[in-house]
């Protein structure tokens, strides 16, 4: 039986993107699967019947470059896949090394525009997100030349990686609740889902919901759920939440598995995504949009020209300036105001989603890579 190495150094077990959709849709195929990720805390090395191979969680950029590649290594050789797939750039020459070594394919799946990155890592000197910027994408051509298939996350990306890259969109994985629209009875319930930085606009998102409480006389909540990046940004949020006396309004749930922010969604509202105006949000749609409006919630979004290329015009999303945070709040609450637009918005999102924005199709362009690169 063919053997599949799903590679990451970066991400989580249970990220969305790697675990429930594209792991769960290659083991429909006769493969072995192991997935090598950072989870050197798991206590079985078998989920859903996927091997799980652990390494641990690197305690800097530094140890997880190189440390924890040369952990990668040892395990890579005594597994000897038959196809490498891996999710993290740092990990290109590693994947072309076994290439050579092992006779093994490999796919690069791209995450986002890891030039553009760069610019925003608060923690790199500026003289080295210049270097950077300009190296990397000359380093990676010459690198993944050789590659058997580049897989890309976004449209934009083709741009960068030309017609050879297969866009694999990260569009939901269909529920199987019947869900027909919300009736946005009260109490509101907005949320957020998804890694939450200040250039994803938590500080914004907190000071429009301070604000609707204000101006809003209806009962209204927040939940925010996900990883905090840096983890001291955590009790940043909640010491704005306690200052502000609106504990009972906003509910800090942390990271949850998939299933439970599912639950999150079902039981929401509204979602938020407001993103901050850099390269990789510009260019980029977020899932969790998708993700809501599977569930039948409009989103309150940037506005950023993507989404109308998506048809996520005024009749799914609310496009708001978060720099302005009176005119967004002004925004919304004319939104509250109109539970007829609201409706057709939940109901809206919900067909775009079943008909046209969901894993069914980009799981067959997946499973076809794989059976190309396996001769099935």
């Amino acid at each position: 039986m063919k053997k599949i190495l799903i590679l990451t150094t970066v991400h989580k077990i249970n990220d969305v993107r790697i675990f429930y959709r594209e792991i769960k849709s290659i083991q429909q195929l006769p493969v072995k699967i192991y997935f090598m990720v950072p989870a050197a805390e798991l206590k079985k090395n078998n989920l859903d019947g996927i091997e799980i191979i652990p390494i641990p969680k690197a305690k800097n950029i530094l140890s997880r470059i190189f440390i924890n590649q040369l952990i990668a290594a040892k395990k890579i050789l005594k597994i000897k896949p038959d196809i490498i797939h891996f999710h993290d750039p740092e990990l290109m020459l590693l994947a072309r090394l076994f290439k050579t070594l092992l006779k093994s394919k490999v796919i690069f799946d791209i995450h986002e525009n890891v030039a553009a990155s760069f610019k925003e890592k608060t923690w790199l000197p500026n003289f080295l997100k210049s270097t950077l910027t300009y190296l990397y994408p000359r380093i990676e051509k010459v690198i993944t030349k050789k590659f058997d298939s580049l897989i890309i996350a976004e449209d934009s990306y083709q741009e960068i990686y030309g017609s050879k890259a297969i866009k694999i969109l990260n569009y939901p994985i269909l529920t199987k609740k019947k869900i027909t629209g919300k009736s946005f009875e009260e109490p509101i319930v907005f949320v957020y889902a998804g890694s939450i930085t200040e250039l994803r606009g938590i500080n914004e998102m907190l000071q429009i919901f301070l604000h609707l409480l204000k101006k809003n006389k209806r009962n209204v909540k927040l939940i925010l759920a996900g990883d905090f990046y840096p983890e001291s940004l955590e009790t940043k949020i909640k010491n704005f939440v306690a200052e502000n006396n609106i504990q009972d309004k906003v509910d800090v749930v942390g990271r949850l598995n998939f299933e439970n922010v599912l639950i999150i969604l079902e039981k929401s509202h509204i979602g938020f995504s407001i993103l901050s105006p850099i390269e990789n949000h510009i260019k980029s749609l977020p899932t969790k949009v998708f993700e809501y409006m599977m569930f039948g919630l409009p989103s309150i979004v940037s506005d950023f020209p993507i989404y109308d290329k998506y048809e996520l015009t005024d009749k799914t999303v609310l496009k708001v300036d978060y720099t302005n945070i009176d005119n967004a709040t002004g925004k919304i609450l004319d939104l509250l105001d109109n539970k007829d637009r609201l409706v057709k918005m939940s109901k809206t999102g919900i067909e775009l989603v079943k008909k046209k924005y969901n894993w069914a199709t980009e799981e067959k362009k997946l499973l076809e890579i794989y059976k190309s690169l396996l001769n099935i």
